[in-house]
This record gives C-alpha cells, structure tokens and sequence, in this order.
C-alpha cells in the first residue's frame, strides 16, 4: 500500500508541475493561447518574463484566481496575490509572488506554495535582462513534502514601439539528485513574439521547446497563439490557440478584459480538445497605485 502511495504522489506531482509550469500563468496570457513573453502585462512577467518587469512604470497591486484540470484526473484550484514596484526612484524594478495551489486526483488533495521573486533591469532604451528566483514547497495528506528552488532568464528586445522579440530560460538550476525525477520541473527556453497595429489589435506567437529531451528523447515543441482586439477606450477580446505536444493537449482560449487607468480585470475561458479536459477559468483583478 505504501509503494502504491508513493507511486500515486509522485504521478499527481509530475502530471500537476509540468503543466503548472506551461499553462495556467494568468488571465491575459491564457485568453490569448498562453502567449505573454514578449509582452509588457504587469501582472504576470514574474512568472513568464522577468526582463519585462524593468519596463513597469507605476507601483502594482493584483489577486488572482484560478480553477481547472492540468491533466487527466489532476484539477487544481489557485489563489494569488502579487505586487510589482516599478517607481521611477527605485534602484532596480521588482516584482514578488505567491500562490497557493489545491491539486485534487480522485479525492486525494495535496497543498502546494510558490513564491516568486523577480528582477528587472533596462540595459538600454530597447533592450531589457531579468532574473526571478522561484520557491515551491508542496505536502501531501500523509504529510510527505518536499522542496524546489529555481531560476529563471529573460530577455526582452523592442525592434519598435509596437514590436518586440523575448528570450526566455525557465528552471535553468540542476536540481538536486535526492529529489524524484518526477518532482523536477522540466527546463525549458521559449522565444517570443509581439505585434501592435494602430493601438488597438495586438498579435502574438511563441515557440517552446525543452533544454533537454523527454519521450524516449525525442524533440517537441510547443506552439502558442494569440490575438486581441481592444474596442472604445478600455474593453479588450483575447482569443488564442495552444499546441503542445509534449503534454499532448491542445488548448482553445476567449478572454474578456477591462483595462482602466486606475482598475483592471481579466477573465479567460480555455478549452481543450485533444483530450477532453474540459474547461478552464481564470480571473485577475489589479489595481495601479
């Protein structure tokens, strides 16, 4: 019965980190296919671009809820507050996070907490490094845990006001061997890209792949696409599209924004159809200070 246990945990583990570290970010980026590297979205560059932290300019505020199934049997509900400090007199831009995750298989719940420190500087007027620094501590019933540290890169290039390119290096530190291999989060880079025309319709694209190989080493790749489309003054569409065959899903996305000067509010509706996850929900609220 132990080893029975212990094989049920690590597959919830390694079914819920995989797809926590590729989906779920927040509400913006999940209605537009999971997209948001290249992008300047205050609220969630601590988790997909630290480098697009430095380009912040006011002091950020925001909560966070999510609720949906990661894989087949695995749902996980979340809860997350961040704040990002982009005043014009701090030395170097910063953002700090923290989520709580409830992961459920078959009435089996275990209580996941990351916290996310990350850091942004601008190198010159289009070009931007940051560096986040990531903590997961996770237990299950029985009371096992255990615990990760990583990091993660970015950069972040603006060819144009209305175009930029990212790079980004996610989990780059070698974890430690005592760890199950199912409990460490897969490395990854992803390059990114965004397009604004007129101000109002925006267009982007990434491309995934692991640092190493996984399925009897064979490459994958993912694909992420996004599109929004921003009516009168504040009201913003989001659609989107995912590939990923890795975790062989493939994710539709529709997202209906808010984004006033002072208050902001997203939600993101995703759907999968590989197979069958069902739905997804993912709502943020943040607020300029």
């Amino acid at each position: 019965m132990i080893v029975i246990r212990w094989i049920s945990l690590l597959g919830i583990l390694l079914l819920s980190i995989s797809a926590s570290a590729t989906e779920m970010v927040g509400a913006v980026s999940a209605g537009m296919g999971g997209t948001g590297r290249a992008a300047v979205e205050e609220q969630e560059a601590v988790y997909l671009n630290p480098a697009a932290i430095s380009l912040v300019n006011k002091m950020h505020f925001s909560t966070a809820y999510q609720s949906g199934f990661l894989a087949r049997d695995v749902s996980r509900n979340t809860y997350g507050l961040t704040i990002v400090d982009g005043s014009k007199d701090v030395l170097i831009k910063g953002a700090f996070a923290f989520r709580n995750h409830r992961i459920n298989l078959h009435g089996m719940e275990f209580n996941e907490n990351e916290f996310r420190l990350g850091l942004g500087q601008r190198l010159t007027k289009r070009f931007s490094l940051g560096l986040t620094l990531s903590h997961l501590k996770a237990e299950s019933p029985d009371g096992v845990a255990y615990r990760q540290n990583n990091v993660d890169l970015g950069f972040l290039l603006g060819l144009r006001p209305n175009w930029g390119l990212s790079l980004t290096g996610e989990n780059l530190v070698e974890q430690d061997q005592n760890i199950p291999s199912a409990l460490i989060r897969p490395s990854r880079v992803a390059l990114g890209t965004q397009y604004i025309y007129a101000g109002s319709i925006t267009g982007r694209y990434e491309l995934l792949s692991p640092l190493n190989f996984y399925n009897d080493h064979k490459p994958y790749l993912g694909h992420r696409f996004g599109l929004g489309i921003k009516f009168q003054a504040d009201f913003v569409l989001n659609l989107g599209y995912s590939v990923d065959d890795f975790a062989e899903q493939n994710w539709s996305s529709i997202g209906l924004g808010w984004m006033g000067p002072r208050l902001k509010f997203a939600y993101s509706l995703q759907s999968e159809s590989r197979q069958s996850l069902g739905t997804r929900h993912l709502v943020d609220l943040w607020v300029n200070l």
